[in-house]
């Protein structure tokens, strides 16, 4: 396998770790879904488990050279950890995420704009529990 059709390359990607991703953009479907149902507590969990799926995926993509490709799962993570109430572990991802050598101004921003959305959220949280 060559390339995906986002053009961020999977090369090197055993066929297991390829069935994850699909496995786990499967699980961020099934999220959305409940979300959208009113099923919080399911899409929570969901999202939890996409989030630590993605974490994985970046893991594997980093120790087999495919930078690119674990910047996006490392986005991925952060975000769902968002979704799932988890944010503390969202904005320390994207910390992580900012001492990347591979992030080009446009990346940055981007990161940096996902960590202080989460820390918005997490400010909006702790007004709402005083």
């Amino acid at each position: 396998m060559k390339a995906m059709t986002s053009g961020i390359s999977c090369e090197g990607m055993s066929p297991e770790w390829v069935a994850r991703e699909g496995k786990k953009g499967d699980t961020i479907i099934r999220a959305g879904m409940s979300e959208t149902m009113g099923e919080v507590e399911t899409a929570l969990g969901l999202y939890a488990v996409a989030a630590a799926e993605e974490e994985e995926l970046a893991e594997y993509c980093e120790g087999i050279g495919l930078h690119e490709k674990a910047y996006y799962h490392w986005l991925g993570a952060a975000n769902c950890w968002g979704r799932a109430g988890n944010l503390h572990r969202g904005i320390q991802i994207g910390e992580k995420m900012l001492t990347l050598d591979i992030l080009t101004p446009h990346k940055r921003k981007q990161v940096e704009t996902m960590i202080e959305r989460l820390r918005d959220e997490r400010r909006e949280w702790y007004a709402l529990s005083q």
